[in-house]
């Protein structure tokens, strides 16, 4: 009895980015705002961790390619006016106002850590706070990004970029 084996390899591209075993950043999809035309991609942050991680949202890096090629963003201009916010209406008010409370902390310790005092201290703290994720220990988060391309479409593959490690700030058990 002849027995023939035939093995098959499957390749798996992953879109997923896990830094230092914490965290784990999974791009999800887009969809395109109605106004601008300008693709949202959606990326799913994990904590896998059982410590709240506080995360710069600036550090987190994407690249979008087609075709192999490096694909970059369009020149933004912003118009006059205001912007269209889209109401949310799944989020708990009392989850967010915690969170910028441990944001709040979070910026100050950041400061006496880096000893910055004076007049520079109140922009530094704004800064940290709009920057600043707060993640709670095994929770999982979407974040928006908005990619300044209108030819973009589902043919476009978005891949999380290796960044420094520096993404996670700090992490404490409390």
């Amino acid at each position: 009895m002849n027995k023939n084996l035939i093995f098959l390899l499957v390749l798996f591209t992953s879109k997923t980015l896990i830094a230092q075993d914490k965290l784990r950043i999974t791009y999800v999809g887009f969809f395109q705002d109605c106004l601008e035309n300008w693709p949202q991609l959606k990326f799913e942050i994990t904590n896998l961790t059982n410590d709240t991680l506080y995360i710069s949202y600036d550090k987190i890096k994407f690249e979008v390619k087609k075709k192999s090629k490096k694909i970059v963003e369009e020149k933004y201009t912003a118009n006059t006016g205001l912007p269209f916010i889209r109401p949310i209406i799944t989020e708990c008010p009392e989850q967010q106002i915690e969170r910028n409370v441990l944001a709040h902390k979070f910026a100050k310790k950041l400061l006496e850590k880096n000893k910055v005092s004076g007049v520079d201290e109140k922009n530094a703290i704004q800064n940290i706070e709009i920057a600043c994720i707060v993640i709670y220990p095994n929770e999982r988060l979407y974040l928006y990004k908005t990619f300044f391309c209108k030819k973009f479409d589902k043919k476009y593959e978005v891949t999380v970029k290796s960044y420094d490690d520096t993404i996670i700030t700090s992490y404490q058990s409390n």
